[in-house]
Order: structure tokens, then sequence, then C-alpha cells
């Protein structure tokens, strides 16, 4: 089982040239702005296993005195370093680190704190709906989905509300923001002539994994209907239904 990454132990995020990136804050500068090293690996392990060697060749930074001027870079892998990571579960540290350090930061991260506004979010969230994605374009399109962009101004929204009670800024510009509605995603179910063939006739075989199996449950008037039908032995009761992935 995956564990967790003690504080101050750095974080690890895929880049765009899909080497893994980790970096440590390794100090804080004389206007409490964090400092910090990185270093670059071709897999995952090779980079976990840098970062640890780079943590413990320096010394434990001492906490940063937030103060002032940052930008909302510097305060997010502030916040996200020493307030956020050591309570997330290892995925939901991916989920985090992807926001921050592939999609906000490149994009909002030079802005001052305290001059961000509510257009530069709703600007943001835009441009991510439109041409935000990073990989795999030629499949799922240049933007990103809702729920990724939800994901974006959550995330956003938690780190200014702790910059509002640390007094850094006086009011949160996420709240009342506008974002995507969350939509569910439509089932797209298999059309007849995608259904398994053998030997020229349509099979209906059992689905590979447990968790593909799905329950129907039937109103009572179909399933009388349905159990005063003759089957000819060929035809099965009930069969599974076969979801698109």
């Amino acid at each position: 089982m995956a564990t967790r990454r003690k504080r101050g132990s750095g974080s690890v995020h895929l880049r765009k040239d899909s080497r893994w990136e980790g970096r440590a804050v390794i100090g804080y500068d004389d206007k409490g702005l964090p400092k910090t090293k990185n270093v670059l690996a071709r897999t995952k392990s090779e980079c976990v296993r840098k970062l640890k060697e780079l943590s413990a060749s320096i010394s434990k930074p001492e906490p940063a005195a937030d103060k002032p001027g940052m930008t909302l870079g510097q305060w997010l892998d502030s916040w996200y370093q020493t307030s956020k990571q050591s309570n997330l579960r290892p995925n939901t540290q991916m989920s985090y680190e992807q926001r921050i350090y592939n999609y906000i930061i490149p994009a909002l991260g030079d802005i001052p704190l305290d001059k961000l506004t509510q257009n530069d979010l709703r600007q943001f969230y835009t441009n991510l709906k439109q041409n935000g994605r990073i990989k795999n374009t030629s499949y799922y399109g240049n933007g990103l989905s809702d729920q990724t962009v939800r994901g974006c101004h959550t995330t956003l929204r938690s780190a200014l509300e702790m910059a509002v009670s640390k007094k850094l800024i006086a009011r949160n510009p996420a709240d009342g923001c506008w974002l995507p509605p969350a939509k569910p995603r439509e089932m797209q179910v298999l059309a007849t002539d995608e259904v398994h063939r053998a030997k020229g006739e349509l099979i209906i075989s059992q689905p590979k994994t447990k968790a593909a199996n799905r329950t129907i449950i039937l109103p009572a008037p179909l399933l009388g209907i349905l159990k005063g039908i003759p089957t000819t032995g060929t035809l099965p009761l009930a069969v599974p239904l076969i979801q698109k992935r």
C-alpha cells in the first residue's frame, strides 16, 4: 500500500515533456517567500528517489512567515507544501499537483496575490474549457472537462480562503466566480454491430472484470411481460448491460 510523503518532503508531478519533476522547499528568502530546488527523472519512482536524496542533503527549512507582496504561484506552492500536502492521500496529492503545477501556476502564477481578480479567474476557466488540455488532444479535444475545471476552482478557492484568513488579501476572488456546471456524463451503449461476434453469430459474453458488471432493476409491469415470453434456449431472460468506457 502506498504511503503518504511526510511534510516538507516535497512534491512530484508529471511535466509536459513526459519527464517527472520533484520539487522541495529548501528555505525562505528575506521576504518570507519559499525557495525551491527540483530534480528530474524519466520515471516516477526514480524521481521520488532523487527527491528523497535532495531532502536528505539539505537542512529542514523553518516555516515561512507569510507576507504580502508574493505572487499567486508562490502562495499556492507554499500553501500546498506546508498546509495541504501532508493531509492528502497519494492519489489526491497527484490531482492537486496536476492542478497547481500543470494548469494554475503556468497561467496565473505571475499575478501578485493581492491583485488577482474574478475576471482573471473567469478568463482562466474559459481558457481551460477551450484550450487547456496538455495531452491526448487528438482523442479528447483541446478543452478540459467540466470536472477538471471545477477541480481547479476548488483548489484556488481553498488556497485563497487561507490567504484571507492570514490577511494577505482582503477578500477571496474565487467566491461567487462563474464556473462550468457539474453535469453527469451521459452513458453510451454499444450499437448492435459493436457486440462480439463468433462464427457469424452475435455472442453476449461475461465482462472481463467484476467492475464491469451492471445490475438493471426492471419495473414490475415490464418484468411480467418478459416472464410471459417463451424462450427458445438461445435468448437469456436477462442480459448484462454493455457500456462504453
